[in-house]
């Protein structure tokens, strides 16, 4: 295997230090094989404040596969380990907050356990003296089959340096048919690593241990993989996963292997570090971090064989409850003075007039300690939008940070003397457990207009529908807590209500039976796996009696052959089709155009072979009307062809499907 490359080394010995680094990683019981794919752009600002602009350090994008020869075969407890690293990294970035999009990354290991971290000491240790999060963190991890970390084994760290484990495994997984694609967003940003073989436990089938060729395909661009489908006369439409089954089932396969092997070959990665210096440095910092890890390590209590808990696989801090009496005015005072902020300020200031001082005085009465969320949307809708446009362009020109107006209002609120109430200790609605207001996600806080009822934790779990659990979920019980939820909201609960919830303008105990219910609900998209819709899952459910729904444009309901409808017209089409034997495709997604379809949105009704079908029931609409003549061209230009239908066509379909009816003895 060939070593790294390194430019501009400011010596040979910095040269050999870094060679050193690089090979570590090649050798041991990993067998890496890298392919550079596209330079990206530099990082340097993430190391240090004075190499911004000569002193860089650029990181080749790239994919990175994995053979583990005893992966199949590591022991439970190392695996055990790897689910404390995750939770231990997931604390050492974010302190004693955990944002939603990072959770829950509990690796299926078959056991619940409970991480308890000393914050505060362990971020002394790693950072010095200074103001750190207070408190205690635990970290409960469930089984869940949806979103999951999976590392090497722990034995073999002691062989790289921390720098490289950095890359290797304290990364954030996310699951997808391409399978397990990893995100570094530390210094290294951008990089990306496909794990071509990883463990997963016996029995689960959550994702094959060998990518099939449609799921390497999925690594290329749409450009790449259109330009390869011409090359071999395949003809290919719609989203990338169509076009990567559309190569499969008609390119050669020494010609496929051939292709994918551009990304899956041995070439090697090089990576260009303008600055060792600073490498050096963060190689430095992260053996500290290392250091940490090994005795907090110590302190880590497993629970035992088969323990689950309540909660969803995302931490439940122990809230710190000293109540807040308003913004921090030390901060405020120092942006307002603080030399480095003054032309920021001085063009908030030449905006800023007597009515935006009255708005954010109505906000700190309204809202109180939620006032600086509400702050930079009510300026907005306050100033007229010339002022607003020529403030938005300096700020664009003058590199300023965002959310300027709110972060100026608050310092405002803390010049002009505004109280605040002392904020109240309160008691979690659904867990019974004392909370700060101020400790709730603002994500949250917003979705329910301020009036705060329950723990972040319970919020989290109601709100967030993805970090609920979806493993061994019963159909029946599914069912059940649909209908009672619907009996709850006295209408038909929608999939985008149970995603993301809104509460605002609903009576307080309105809420509180709202979120209690949804805290324990399965997540929506569980619907839609286990039912195949959401508007199926209302129908057995008994939600809708008639089996249909109403929709924005018309009845949602069933076609005979499970399809989804839009309007009962659309059904009457459908059901047509299947009674007379066609097979045919629903919501049939438009080739991409540059003219006719540059989003790649459209979509027909159907697509038969050649043909595509489209009910038109509401050519009144002008907007309507434009898109359907939209398709038309685009039809012709990809070389469909478009059977448009209306009102006056579904009493008698035969007249204008007929065609349809060609070679199957009608």
């Amino acid at each position: 295997m060939q070593s790294m490359f390194f430019s501009d080394a400011e010596t040979d010995k910095d040269q050999t230090f870094l060679d050193e680094a690089w090979n570590i990683l090649l050798g041991g019981d990993i067998k890496s094989t890298m392919s550079f794919l596209s330079k990206r752009s530099s990082y340097g600002d993430y190391f240090d404040d004075n190499a911004r602009v000569s002193e860089t350090i650029r990181v080749t994008e790239f994919f990175l596969s994995y053979d583990f020869n005893e992966i199949e075969n590591v022991p439970a407890k190392h695996l055990k380990e790897l689910s404390q690293l995750v939770a231990w990294r997931r604390v050492t970035r974010n302190g004693d907050c955990f944002g939603h999009e990072t959770q829950p990354y509990a690796p299926l290991i078959g056991t619940g356990a409970r991480f308890n971290l000393d914050i505060k000491k362990m971020y002394r240790e790693m950072y010095g003296p200074g103001d750190l999060p207070n408190g205690t963190t635990s970290w409960n991890p469930v089984q869940d089959s949806k979103e999951i970390s999976l590392w090497p084994e722990l034995r073999i760290l002691s062989k790289y340096p921390m720098s490289v484990r950095e890359v290797l495994l304290l990364c954030v997984g996310n699951l997808s048919n391409s399978g397990l694609i990893v995100l570094e967003e530390d210094f290294v940003s951008e990089t990306r690593l496909l794990l071509e073989c990883f463990s997963i436990l016996s029995g689960e089938n959550i994702i094959d241990t060998h990518p099939n060729p449609e799921q390497k395909l999925m690594l290329f661009t749409v450009k790449e993989l259109r330009q390869f489908a011409a090359d071999n006369n395949v003809r290919v439409f719609g989203a990338k996963h169509r076009i990567a089954e559309e190569i499969v089932s008609h390119v050669n396969p020494k010609k496929l292997n051939s292709f994918i092997k551009t990304i899956f070959s041995g070439l090697c990665l090089q990576i260009l570090i303008d600055n060792c210096r600073l490498f050096k440095n963060h190689i430095r910092d992260q053996t500290h971090l290392l250091d940490s890890y090994i005795t907090w390590l110590e302190n880590v209590q497993v629970l035992g064989q088969k323990v689950y808990v309540s909660s969803p696989s995302y931490p439940d801090p122990n809230t710190d409850l000293t109540p807040r009496h308003g913004f921090d005015s030390e901060y405020s005072r120092q942006y307002l003075i603080d030399p480095f902020w003054s032309e920021e300020v001085r063009s908030v200031r030449e905006i800023w007039d007597p009515g935006c001082d009255l708005i954010i005085r109505e906000l700190c009465e309204k809202y109180q300690w939620f006032a600086g969320l509400y702050i930079e949307d009510a300026i907005r809708d306050y100033l007229p939008k010339p002022i607003l446009k020529a403030f938005d362009l300096e700020c664009i020109k003058g590199g300023f940070s965002g959310s300027i107006l709110s972060k100026y209002g608050e310092a405002r609120v803390v010049e002009l003397g505004i109280k605040f109430r002392i904020e109240d200790v309160l008691n979690c609605r659904n867990c019974e457990k004392q909370f700060l207001p101020t400790s709730v996600t603002p994500y949250v806080v917003k979705r329910v207009d301020g009036k705060v009822l329950f723990c972040d934790s319970c919020y989290n779990q109601a709100f967030l529908s993805d970090l609920r659990s979806d493993l061994g979920l019963d159909k029946n019980k599914m069912l059940d807590q649909l209908l009672e939820l619907s009996n709850i909201l006295e209408a038909v609960p929608t999939y985008s209500f149970v995603k993301r919830p809104m509460l605002i303008n609903v009576p307080i105990e309105k809420q509180v039976e709202i979120v209690c219910a949804l805290a324990k609900f399965p997540p929506a998209d569980s619907f839609k796996s286990t039912f195949g819709s959401w508007l199926k899952a209302l129908i057995l459910a008994g939600v809708l009696d008639d089996g249909t729904m109403k929709g924005p444009l018309g009845i949602r309901c069933l076609a005979l052959d499970g399809h989804e409808c839009l309007s009962m017209a659309e059904k009457t089409v459908d059901d047509w089709m299947y009674s007379n034997g066609i097979p045919h495709e629903k919501e049939f997604m438009y080739p991409d155009h540059p003219k006719y379809n540059p989003s790649g949105r459209l979509r027909a009704d159907w697509r038969v072979e050649n043909f595509l079908i489209e009910y038109a029931g509401l050519l009144d609409m002008p907007d309507y009307a434009a898109t359907m003549e939209t398709k038309k061209s685009l039809s012709v230009a990809s070389g469909f062809e478009l059977i448009v239908l209306g009102p006056e066509d579904i009493l008698n379909l035969a007249k204008p499907l007929g065609v349809l009816l060609r070679g199957k003895g009608s």
